[in-house]
Formats: C-alpha cells, structure tokens, sequence
C-alpha cells in the first residue's frame, strides 16, 4: 500500500512549476489531488498528468486569494468523499465524520448544497450522484 493511498490532498498553485511537482509526488504516492489554480489550462494538464499515474485528481479554478472560493472547494471534496463513502455503505454519520465534518446538521445542509440531496436520500440505486462545486 502506498503511503497516500485511499488520501484526497488538495494542493494550490498545483498548475505549474512547486505546486504542480508537490501533486505528482502526492499521486505518486497513491493520493487522489485536488489541483487548484488560477489558470485552468494549467490545472488541466496537471489533472491529466495525474490521472496518467493511475489516480483520481479534479481541477479546481480558484485564486488562494479568494478566501470564500477555496472553502467552496474543500467542502466540495468533504461532500464528494462522503457520497463516496455513504455508496459504498458506510454510515452517513461515519461518512460526514471521516471527512471532516463533526455537526451533522452542517454536514446535511453542505451535503445538499453540493450533492444536491439530503445524505438520507443518497440510495444504492443511484451511484452516479454528480457534486455541484458552483
């Protein structure tokens, strides 16, 4: 097992140059990344560099400046992991605290607002739930 394997790591500036070495170390090592950049095309070509090493990774277009734009981002990644985990039948408590969250009702609310349903209504009938990262 690789060190990050099972792992999700969002890294900034993650286009180019640091950044972009630091999310191919990280996928090297098993982790899924999160790429956030300012230049899509950039972040894009990071992703499929990534995804070439066998991992998941998903671009993010976002300026670290933005402080608001980069929660969206995280919580984001904390509600695709936990629809993740919730399909493949763990608890939605156990799921909302393996990624983060502690406040069931701030995870049921930020959980709808990126899944675009309440935790209780994600069913092992619907396996393609898309996240809404707008």
């Amino acid at each position: 097992m690789k060190k990050f394997e099972g792992k999700t790591v969002i890294v900034t500036g993650a286009g180019k140059n640091i950044g972009k070495q630091i999310s191919l170390d990280f996928a090297s090592q098993g982790a899924n990344v999160v790429v956030c950049d300012y230049n899509e095309d950039n972040a894009n070509q990071t992703v499929a560099e990534i995804e070439a090493l066998g991992v998941s990774a998903m671009a993010a277009v976002c300026d670290v400046r933005d402080r608001e734009k980069v929660f969206e981002y995280v919580n984001a990644v904390r509600c695709r992991n936990a629809n993740t985990f919730i399909l493949s039948g763990l608890s939605i408590s156990e799921a909302a605290y393996r990624c983060g969250f502690e406040n069931m009702s701030y995870f049921s609310k930020t959980f709808k607002k990126y899944v675009g349903k309440l935790p209780s209504k994600v069913g092992r009938n619907n396996k393609n739930t898309a996240i809404n990262s707008d």
